[in-house]
């Protein structure tokens, strides 16, 4: 507990309510936030693009954008490289990071579109990313949304915002891009974490709030003490929300990994 001691941080303080989990496993519900076009104006740094821009030809390995599934913290001030065309890329992972972290520090949320596969050697030779935000609803969401105030549906704006990569030979190109956005993106960075693409816990982290959740505390109180490390809560990259799914994945595969466990005993109690 030194550890803890020493980032000022009391895990025998009081007890609120809420702040651990009861002995059934249950906690009081996590509210939810979510973020509209309404939210987004204010507190951004531009960045001249000449200068984090990378020359034509030079590829970005996996190890510089991470991989697939991975969520990489990327520093305060930090500006990714605005994509082109031409831009290169080991692997097809490596680009959706890229695009990924880039619309990030742009503010709007990315997802996979579409991917394609040649017709030579059968494997996935295309991939499109998209805006969040691209195409547009149907009329049932449009009406939920207005009904139920469902924060959870996007509200998309047919946004054209997108990039497109293609394998040639070993390495991924950038084939298309387009930067424009039809709505306005999120400019305060308190708000970034709020977005679907964004909203993940960096891989460094997990196996820290995994020590916490196995003493019980809840994701409420696991939020408090990420955000006496990071500093302030604005600046953790995700919410209480997003924590609570976590340990609730936690608890989910441990459920499974339990399951063999439970019928190799049943089994030896009918001998």
């Amino acid at each position: 507990m030194d550890w803890f001691n020493l980032h000022g941080i009391d895990l025998n303080h009081p007890p609120s309510d809420d702040d651990f989990i009861e002995p059934d496993g249950t906690e009081a519900p996590v509210q939810g936030a979510s973020v509209d076009g309404t939210g987004a104006n204010s507190g951004f740094m531009s960045v001249d693009d000449t200068t984090h821009g990378a020359p034509t030809g030079q590829t970005l390995s996996s190890e510089e954008s991470g991989s697939d599934g991975e969520v990489q913290s990327t520093p305060e001030g930090f500006a990714p490289r605005k994509p082109y065309l031409g831009m290169k890329f080991d692997t097809w992972e490596a680009a959706k990071v890229h695009y990924n972290r880039y619309a990030e520090h742009v503010g709007f949320s990315m997802k996979m579109s579409s991917s394609r596969n040649s017709v030579l050697d059968k494997q996935k030779d295309k991939y499109l990313f998209v805006c969040n935000k691209s195409g547009t609803n149907s009329e049932k969401e449009e009406t939920e949304a207005v009904k139920l105030r469902n924060r959870a549906i996007t509200i998309r704006t047919n946004c054209q915002a997108k990039m497109r990569v293609k394998r040639k030979g070993s390495i991924w190109e950038v084939t298309q891009f387009i930067e424009e956005h039809t709505h306005e993106t999120i400019k305060k960075l308190g708000l970034k974490k709020y977005l679907r693409s964004h909203k993940k816990i960096p891989k460094e982290e997990n196996k820290f709030i995994d020590l916490l959740d196995s003493v019980n505390l809840s994701a409420g109180r696991i939020m408090d003490i990420m955000s006496e490390l990071y500093g302030t809560g604005k600046a953790v990259p995700y919410d209480t929300k997003t924590i609570s799914n976590y340990m609730a994945s936690i608890d989910e595969k441990k459920n499974v990994k339990d399951i063999p466990e439970l019928l190799s005993y049943f089994e030896e109690l009918k001998k």
